[in-house]
């Protein structure tokens, strides 16, 4: 699982490197600190300090890989991860697609320190158990969320009609013609996303959750142009890999 989450970081922000430079020049005009940047007044890198950052922070996945020093560069790979990715917010960004990847980061250096001083129970009982309940809150909130900030008209068939037109019109007509689904799609999304909280204690319905999870991110990458075939959000399904629910963990 740890060569598994570091190879696929490297892969996910393979074009972290090459963003940064193309935003130096932006900086001075759009670079405004948020939060811990703000704080502590931190301005934006130089070419040399993003060629650093970066540097580092490959280095240290390489090492988780190939497991020399593994607990401490996961942390040190993850810090730069988050660092890296908090410049993006400070242009205003607004995206979530490393939320739950982030999350699973934050907890893999816990279960790298299990495997390495703990018993096998506690390797592949509560970390485990913990990353997949981050990913599964991942998608229950975003459900909340939708329900909340609309006022419960995000379940309109509407609602629907109208994002789909703003994102692919040519789809959106096509989908006219079948005028059921509108009023359907939206309660089937929101239980997919409230309902997958259940992939973590009951192993046997979790494939089913999973499938949809797949189709779901293809749907929006193929039909909305939101994402990418291979989402990190798909990526954090790595640690539903193991076999395990809360019964087995305990």
């Amino acid at each position: 699982l740890r060569i598994l989450y570091f190879a696929l970081l490297l892969f996910f922000t393979r074009d972290l490197y090459p963003d940064l430079i193309r935003l130096q020049g932006a900086a001075q005009f759009f670079y405004e600190p948020i939060g811990f940047y703000k704080w502590l007044q931190i301005p934006f890198p130089s070419q040399e300090f993003i060629q650093f950052y970066y540097a580092a922070f490959v280095i240290s996945c390489v090492l988780c890989i190939v497991n020399i020093g593994a607990f401490f560069h996961s942390i040190v790979a993850i810090l730069l991860f988050i660092f890296l990715q908090g410049y993006f917010y400070c242009f205003g960004k607004m995206g979530h697609e490393f939320a739950t990847y982030t999350y699973v980061g934050l907890l893999m250096p816990l279960l790298i320190y299990y495997s390495q001083f703990g018993k096998a129970k506690e390797v592949f009982g509560y970390p485990i158990i913990a990353m997949q309940l981050v990913v599964a809150l991942g998608y229950f909130f975003s459900g909340i969320e939708k329900l909340i900030t609309s006022r419960l008209l995000w379940l309109k068939a509407d609602t629907l009609a109208t994002y789909l037109n703003i994102l692919n019109p040519t789809f959106a007509e096509e989908l006219t013609k079948y005028s059921g689904l509108f009023s359907i799609l939206p309660i089937l999304i929101i239980t997919f996303e409230m309902g997958f909280i259940l992939a973590v204690p009951f192993y046997k319905i979790r494939r089913y959750i999973l499938i949809m999870g797949f189709l779901f991110h293809i749907f929006n990458a193929a039909v909305l142009g939101i994402g990418s075939f291979f989402h990190p959000w798909l990526g954090a399904y790595i640690c539903f890999i193991p076999r395990m629910s809360w019964s087995e963990a305990e």
